[in-house]
This record gives C-alpha cells, structure tokens and sequence, in this order.
C-alpha cells in the first residue's frame, strides 16, 4: 500500500473517530457537555455567546463532514471572533486546512489549539492526532 493512501486512509479514520466520540441530537446537532464544547473555564460569561460559539461550532463541524471546508472555516473565524479560546475552534479549521491540502496552515492552527485544551481531553488527543497525520504529509512534501 502506498504512504500517501496509509495516511490518507489513517485521517480518515481519525475523522470518524472524532465523529464517532462527539454525541448528537437527533437533528445533527451536538450536544454540549462538561467534556466537549465551551469549557467551564471560558472567560466567556454571558449565556447567549456561549451558545452562540456552541451554534456556530455545530454548523461549522456540519460544513466540515459536508466537505464545505471553506464555509466551515468562515462559520468557525465567527465563533473565534466571540471566544478566540476554545480549543475546539482550532480543532475543526486545521482539520478544513488538512482537507484543502494546506498542510503548514494546518499544522499552525492545531499547534496554537494544543495549549487551549489543557482542560478538554479529547479535543486535545484530537489536535495531537491531528498534528502527526499534518507533520507527516508535509514531510511527504
């Protein structure tokens, strides 16, 4: 087997698995908890622009499995524009970047994700996956 479809097949796999590991309401939408979505450390405050980042991180995870990477990214810049600190955000726009094949772009987002996620577990076993499929693709390069 080929190494670019090794990879290709592992992210795809990964993917799923982050799919798989994030519950969803009968409507598409995820469902927030203490482990996913904003962290109960969020230095935001007020309830309706927590709900807001949770709105805009459902649509943005639903253009990403639609594979509108581009729309995902513009829906998850909205959501950083009110909580530039969910680690979340940085998950779904380096997984956009991995998709388009912007691999550095890629790497550089997961890699400012990775010290947001110090209270989340699996966003951050995410981005650490996340970052050794990007690493090695750029090495490919």
């Amino acid at each position: 087997m080929k190494a670019g479809l090794q990879y290709t097949i592992i992210f795809t796999l990964s993917f799923f698995l982050v799919a798989a590991c994030t519950p969803v309401t009968p409507s598409g939408g995820r469902l927030p908890s203490s482990d996913q979505a904003i962290t109960s450390n969020s230095p935001i405050k007020d309830p309706a622009s927590k709900d807001a980042v949770i709105k805009l991180l459902e649509d943005a995870w639903r253009y990403n499995r639609e594979r509108q990477h581009d729309r995902s990214n513009t829906v998850a810049e909205r959501a950083m524009r009110i909580n530039h600190s969910e680690a979340e955000i940085y998950l779904i726009m380096a997984s956009n970047y991995f998709s388009l094949g912007q691999f550095s772009l890629a790497e550089q987002v997961a890699s400012k994700g990775l010290p947001l996620a110090t209270d989340n577990k699996l966003i951050k076993k995410n981005l650490n996956q996340l970052l050794v499929l990007v690493r090695a693709k750029i090495i490919q390069e």
